[in-house]
């Protein structure tokens, strides 16, 4: 934001819906901004495959059994939803952990399948990925 103004209006739309989703609106200082680019270069580095992928544009119903269905004839070794900020509600993403890196592969190959009537985007994780969205709330 280029100004101080910028920011408070910008803070006005924290929890307004787009649509049918919410969006969240946070102030981040500069120093905060720093450590998020470095981890973001991290996260560019070459992809190891260790078996994990992330969803997005799960039904917030979707449970375990969903994803295990969904993924049948793959091995599942575990499944994390991404909780909202107070770690209430799913936001819709998940990360599943197979027993195989080319488990995960093929799990790719699902990429804009449905759950119910949604559309699941599937994109290759890796497990410190999931660590960063356990335990934050």
């Amino acid at each position: 934001m280029e100004s101080e103004q910028d920011v408070q209006k910008a803070l006005e739309k924290h929890r307004m819906y787009m649509g049918q989703r919410y969006v969240e609106v946070y102030e981040i200082n500069n120093e905060d901004v720093d450590a998020l680019m470095k981890s973001l270069q991290v996260k560019s580095s070459p992809v190891v495959n260790d078996g994990v992928v992330r969803l997005r544009g799960l039904p917030y119903s979707c449970n375990e059994k969903d994803i295990v269905d969904f993924f049948a004839g793959l091995n599942i070794v575990d499944i994390t939803f991404v909780m909202d900020y107070r770690g209430r509600r799913k936001t819709g993403e998940a990360y599943v952990q197979f027993e195989e890196p080319e488990m995960a592969n093929q799990a790719l190959l699902k990429h804009r399948e449905e759950i119910g009537n949604r559309y699941i985007e599937i994109f290759p994780s890796r497990k410190n990925e999931v660590r960063t969205h356990v335990g934050i709330h």
